[in-house]
């Protein structure tokens, strides 16, 4: 192996290890079910692209945060994935509410 690969290697490693470090295993806290409901509206509204439904799950997000059945975190959980999409990065917010999904799995 040449020295060449050998460190194209390393770096290889060394970029895999430092993403796990900063993301970790579980990014996502403990979600109530409600939260964990709209996760799952919100990866299908982000599969489908669908700019108008992200909308309508915003506006009951909202409607579920102001009448504190959602708490701040999940609140704000819900609305990062929500601003990816807005930015049209739906593979990301697709992945991101897929990632809340699985996190509780962990918990």
């Amino acid at each position: 192996m040449s020295p060449q690969t050998k460190f194209l290697g390393a770096g290889a490693a060394l970029l895999v290890s430092f993403v796990f470090f900063v993301r970790g295993c579980g990014q996502y806290a403990e979600v109530n079910e409600m939260a964990y409901e709209h996760a799952k509206a919100l990866y299908s509204v982000c599969n489908r692209r669908d700019s108008e439904r992200l909308e309508v799950c915003e506006t009951m997000i909202v409607e579920a945060a102001a009448n504190q059945q959602l708490s701040r975190t999940e609140t704000a959980y819900l609305t990062d994935i929500i601003d990816a999409a807005r930015n049209e990065e739906w593979a990301e917010a697709m992945a991101m509410s897929r990632q809340l999904m699985v996190d509780q799995v962990e918990h």
